[in-house]
């Protein structure tokens, strides 16, 4: 692991619990205190949590889904090869970041109604047909 700017508290315990098989990763716990620089990963619906400590948990921040992304592409290359998964999450992602969800909808509806494999079109369908209409 390269970090290009100072460390924060706990890295090298996130890094051995990478590296370790699960148990004994589970014996390696988070550190106890604030370190210092949170790195976020998404715990639930409404929560995000810090990959290094306990102390770091925030409100779920969205991250924007920039149309032409790479994880548009790669949505969109599983979409159209039928991923029932993929346009569930684009939809809910697009319904996240409000900005440009409009016009990400659209496009998404556009992709979805063209994918000829995806099988369970009709409930990302009706998502993003409703967040495209606002």
């Amino acid at each position: 692991m390269t970090y290009t700017r100072p460390m924060g508290r706990y890295r090298i315990r996130t890094w051995l619990r990478g590296l370790a098989p699960r148990p004994v990763a589970a014996m390696i716990p988070k550190g106890r205190h604030d370190c210092g620089r949170h790195e976020w990963y998404r715990a639930s619906e409404i929560t995000d949590r810090c990959y290094h400590c306990v102390v770091g948990e925030r409100e779920h921040v969205p991250m924007p889904l920039v149309i032409g992304s790479p994880e548009w592409r790669m949505l969109s290359d599983s979409i159209e090869r039928g991923s029932a998964e993929a346009a569930r999450i684009l939809a809910s992602r697009l319904a996240e970041t409000s900005a440009s969800a409009e016009v990400g909808a659209r496009e998404a509806i556009e992709l979805i109604e063209r994918s000829e494999r995806l099988d369970a079109k009709a409930e990302p369908l009706d998502a993003l047909r409703r967040l495209a209409a606002r």
